[in-house]
């Protein structure tokens, strides 16, 4: 089982990093070494979020995930092999005690994992919505923490890890993930509660849970004004200047600046005028054919223009060698989808089945042909293909920094319009 997930793991890096543009792990020292951990997450993004979570984390980490999709027996072989466990709720199928009885097996598997120093990860909502808010959160969390540690006699050092995943965006390729965990509470802390009123203590529990994941979580509370939200969201992400090509960064600054934002915005939408004002910055943008990032002076200008003069070509080779399993990829995600809280699931996932079926049909090609070099040409095409990905935006850096140019040369007044309205949203 091991070998099938540590196969796929490796396939999936190329996928990811088309994927995100951007991960932010900040706080992992949070997580306790040589301990049992339960990391109880916000669930915005399916699928998608159990698979980050354990893709960038050094420790090993298995999954809770609905119950219902294990019920064919090939798909619990597979899905236990990417360390998947099944868990129920109590309004998955038409028999509750069915579903109790299979989350008990769950608890015991979970209790044998945290007694070999393993983490689980567990969406505390217990479902999965896009949207930049946290829902309230089940019991469940709590129950499975109290149940190991009776298991253990107490014994037992269980950690709780709150860990608040915040998504730039959603839906397709390219955005990033903050993934910030909180610092750990230890479940002894919460015998006496716990033995004096079970009920009650897993109440305080769940509470202490969700307070820490309300700070963590980067939340729009009103979801009439998610657009706004995004609007400003994006000009406060901007002003951070970020490393072109950087991809993995151990820092909390750009989430604490996304929290800093969005607490600002829940302050200043309470003004009407606020709200129309923001649109019609966008609307600014529009009309100028411009973007916000081409109005935040993007840096780097000097090095893109040979950058992209230089590897345009073999971005584009790359492109067109991976064109089409990508491209079918992203032909059938929607009409795969029927919620939109897995889209980027289904997309990420067929991205990797695709893949691996079309390397190996270079494999299959290329060896006979050119030997053990088919390997060294497949990485290339491959690092080419990501490589695409930095050309396009680099080419966009340049066409929208050239409009700005001549817009402020054409008309002036125009864009110190646009910059005087974008700063009455800066924090």
């Amino acid at each position: 089982m091991d070998l099938i997930y540590r196969f796929c793991k490796a396939a999936l890096f190329p996928i990811m990093r088309l994927f995100y543009r951007r991960v932010y792990i900040s706080n992992a020292c949070n997580i306790p070494k040589g301990k049992p951990v339960l990391l109880a997450c916000n669930h915005p993004n399916s699928f998608l979020d159990g698979i980050s979570v354990s893709y960038y984390l050094w420790k090993r980490t298995y999954v809770l995930v609905r119950g219902d999709v294990f019920k064919k027996g090939w798909a619990d072989y597979l899905l236990r092999s990417y360390r998947l466990l099944p868990i129920f709720r109590s309004t998955d199928g038409d028999d509750p005690k069915e579903n109790l009885k299979n989350n008990n097996i769950t608890f015991d598997n979970c209790y044998a994992l945290f007694k070999k120093n393993y983490a689980i990860i567990i969406f505390s909502e217990a479902i999965a919505k896009l949207e930049k808010r946290l829902r309230p959160l089940k019991k469940g969390t709590a129950r499975l923490a109290f149940d190991s540690m009776e298991k253990s006699n107490w014994e037992m050092d269980l950690y709780i890890v709150p860990t608040s995943l915040n998504y730039t965006r959603f839906k397709g390729f390219r955005n990033e993930l903050m993934i910030d965990f909180d610092k750990p509470i230890l479940v002894k802390d919460y015998k006496e509660a716990y033995l004096e009123n079970s009920g009650n203590a897993i109440i305080q529990l769940t509470k202490d849970i969700e307070e820490r994941l309300t700070a963590g979580v980067i939340i729009c509370e009103d979801p009439e004004n998610d657009d706004a939200f995004d609007v400003h969201s994006t000009i406060n992400r901007n002003q951070i200047k970020k490393p072109f090509f950087g991809y993995w960064f151990t820092q909390d600054f750009p989430v604490n600046k996304e929290r800093a934002a969005a607490l600002a915005f829940s302050q200043q939408i309470k003004n009407p005028a606020f709200k129309s004002s923001l649109l019609a910055y966008q609307q600014m943008l529009i009309k100028l054919d411009l973007t916000d990032k081409s109005i935040s002076k993007p840096a780097g200008l000097f090095w893109k223009i040979p950058f992209v003069l230089v590897f345009t070509i073999p971005a584009a080779i790359g492109m067109f060698l991976h064109f089409a399993p990508y491209k079918l990829a992203a032909y059938l995600t929607p009409k795969m989808v029927k919620k939109h809280e897995f889209y980027d699931s289904i997309l990420v996932g067929l991205c990797l089945v695709f893949g691996m079926i079309y390397t190996l049909i270079l494999l299959l090609v290329g060896l006979p042909i050119f030997g053990i070099k088919a390997l060294v040409v497949i990485v290339l095409i491959k690092v080419f293909a990501i490589n695409s990905l930095f050309v396009w935006e680099a080419w966009q850096d340049i066409i929208y920094t050239m409009r700005k140019s001549l817009i402020a040369s054409a008309s002036p007044e125009k864009l110190q319009d646009v910059l005087n309205k974008r700063k009455e949203f800066i924090v």
